[in-house]
């Protein structure tokens, strides 16, 4: 009995481990795919608000609870329209999520940049101090600060082509 309970530890604490970096592989894949969006908006010569606002509507499966809009629970057609109105309108449309803005110190906060050098355009998006690791899970393991996801994308300034300054 007692070698069932010591087994059953072990193995509760490794499927835990596993889910916490199954947690970490879909973040980090958000943050790949919004960046991805990001470079490609910068690419086409879109202007850097809108961009980095079609980067922050891809990143909203990591981005919290959605703290502005309508109130309540909504479907997925509803949240839908809410993400083609912050497309359209941006902050005005008064949809926002917890993670978007940081506004306390250590809590997690998505940060996104779009900067075009030359012939190059990159998409980056970092989501710090993301709430992976549990504390209890991850000083066992010796990791002292859980490991940020963060995405970059580099891409042809395509917009170089037909844009002129």
């Amino acid at each position: 009995m007692v070698e069932a309970m010591i087994a059953l530890c072990i193995l509760f604490f490794l499927f835990f481990a596993l889910l916490q970096i199954y947690q970490w592989c879909i973040n980090e894949l958000f943050c790949e795919y919004s960046a991805f969006y990001a470079a490609k908006g910068m690419a086409l010569g879109y202007q850097p608000a809108i961009a980095l606002r079609g980067a922050r509507v891809a990143a909203i499966g990591i981005s919290g609870s959605r703290t502005g809009g309508t109130p309540g629970s909504i479907t997925i057609d509803q949240e839908k329209v809410l993400a083609e109105q912050y497309m359209t309108s941006g902050d005005a449309s008064g949809l926002r999520y917890q993670y978007w803005f940081g506004t306390t110190p250590g809590a997690p906060e998505l940060l996104l940049y779009g900067p075009t050098v030359g012939d190059t355009a990159t998409g980056i998006v970092e989501l710090r101090n993301a709430p992976l690791l549990h504390p209890n899970l991850a000083v066992p393991l010796g990791i002292a600060d859980p490991p940020d996801p963060k995405g970059r994308v580099e891409t042809y300034n395509h917009s170089a082509l037909y844009l002129v300054d």
